[in-house]
């Protein structure tokens, strides 16, 4: 009993945290593909039917990101089988090795003045735990960026091997090798680490940029294009923006960095440093590398504001755990351990109730980044069984929702009738709307709102769909 005890004492968060993947992944194992996770699905299906022929996909449905993450999916199910199951089983292995990596960080930077408990909040960020429900690349990105940092200066092959799994994640993956690289070069500048080989220090950086670049000779010698895809899908995101638009983007930037709930551990951050400033208060080194390792990372994700790509919530997800580490550290400096236990409670408090913020219909929304997401399937359901319960012509039906066919979404080989894509609403004479998605412009929803004759409405939790008839001319 004493060697458990021990055992868990010194392995508390890696067991919590694996606790609570196990719980997340038994209440989601049915939850099929979400939001970008969609596109995900679609390129993984085309490498599993086409036997990996090649290892890029078709202009069509190549929006420029590398395949690793759907590379891995169509391998999963080539090994076990085309299912939403093994789909989850894959991910879940993924959560528990970032909750792992988490583990490494947090001991690597722990504080006896810090309650172990404290730690926690890593676990319930909206926007990671979101994310480790959804079958889309970013907890690949996330558990190789925490692989990367915890094995920056005490493994370079790994360190370097982390670096690749970046490049070749996501295209978002550069930034994130950009600012490693800013921070191992500054971190030497400084001297707060001390280099005995140069020549494999450098290795480190170089060999995931050869990997990438052969990537990129091979994917133009197979397509004719690299990372801006001409599909008409894609073709308008990755431009440089305008002077309105850059300003746009940099709100939606603050805004994503505050939202559901973040605000406050950024503004206790934020105090904390200033009242360190102010008093003359030491930072112990391992904590002033970890800030100059978030604002190197910062730096270099901020130049996202340039391109026309909407600014996403788990675009940041790293950043937000990074942030949130420094703040437990910073307030249990500053304030008294009474202060700074209320305050890393008030932080848990808005976290958790990140995942109930529901915004009016006309506000865009990062539904991919909080678990009210969860409640959309229910509704979903009973509104496909009233549209075939009334006979409605399923051409007829229109929406700007997402909605794949089962056999991309779910993985089943079945037949369905899915609603028609519409980029305007007066092309159908029914319109099934929900607030899940953020593509209905404010003057169709008042159309819909006041001319429109609303059938059916299913909600849950915040969540709605509507189905809309066109109004009748006389």
């Amino acid at each position: 009993m004493d060697n458990v005890k021990e055992l868990f004492k010194q392995h508390y968060f890696f067991v919590i945290g694996a606790f609570v993947s196990i719980v997340v992944f038994l209440a989601t194992y049915k939850i099929p593909f979400f939001w970008d996770a969609i596109s995900k699905s679609e390129r993984a299906t085309w490498f599993f039917e086409h036997h990996f022929s090649q290892w890029v996909i078709p202009t069509e449905l190549n929006s420029g990101h590398p395949p690793l993450w759907t590379l891995l999916l169509a391998f999963s199910w080539t090994l076990f089988g085309r299912t939403l199951l093994v789909s989850r089983a894959l991910l879940l292995l993924l959560n528990l090795a970032v909750v792992y990596q988490m583990q490494l960080l947090v001991k690597k930077y722990s504080d006896n003045e810090i309650p172990k408990y404290a730690y926690l909040l890593l676990l319930i960020e909206p926007t990671y735990l979101a994310q480790s429900t959804i079958l889309n690349n970013d907890v690949l990105l996330l558990l190789m960026c925490f692989l990367a940092f915890n094995n920056i200066f005490k493994n370079r092959v790994i360190y370097s091997l982390a670096l690749t799994g970046i490049l070749f994640c996501n295209l978002r993956g550069i930034l994130f090798f950009g600012g490693f690289v800013l921070f191992d070069v500054l971190v030497q500048i400084f001297g707060w680490i001390k280099v005995k080989n140069y020549k494999k220090s450098i290795y480190a950086l170089v060999v995931p940029l050869l990997c990438f670049g052969t990537f990129l000779v091979y994917q133009y010698h197979q397509l004719g294009w690299v990372f801006k895809s001409p599909s008409k899908n894609w073709s308008d995101q990755r431009e440089l923006v305008g002077v309105f638009q850059l300003l746009k983007n940099g709100i939606s930037l603050v805004w994503v960095f505050a939202d559901f709930g973040r605000f406050l551990f950024w503004i206790l951050a934020l105090l904390s440093g200033v009242v360190c400033i102010q008093k003359k208060i030491q930072i112990n080194v391992k904590i002033k590398r970890l800030i100059l390792f978030w604002i190197c990372l910062l730096v270099c994700n901020v130049t996202m504001i340039f391109s026309s790509n909407p600014i996403g919530h788990r675009y940041f997800m790293f950043l937000y755990l990074i942030g949130l580490l420094i703040t437990l550290h910073l307030i249990f400096t500053v304030f008294s351990t009474k202060k700074a236990k209320l305050a890393s409670f008030s932080i848990g408090i808005l976290l958790i109730s990140g995942h109930f913020w529901i915004y009016p219909e006309t506000i865009s929304q990062g539904w991919d980044s909080s678990l009210a997401y969860l409640n959309y399937f229910e509704v979903k359901e009973k509104m496909c069984h009233y549209v075939l319960e009334q006979n409605l012509p399923v051409t007829e039906v229109g929406t700007k929702t997402r909605n794949p066919s089962v056999y991309i979404a779910y993985l089943r080989n079945e037949e369905q009738e899915t609603y028609t894509y519409c980029s305007k609403i007066s092309e159908v004479e029914y319109f099934v709307h929900s607030n899940i998605e953020n593509s209905t412009k404010d003057e169709e929803i008042a159309i819909l709102h006041n001319q429109w004759v609303l059938l059916q409405e299913y909600q849950k939790g915040g969540v709605f769909i509507r189905l809309y008839q066109a109004p009748k001319l006389n």
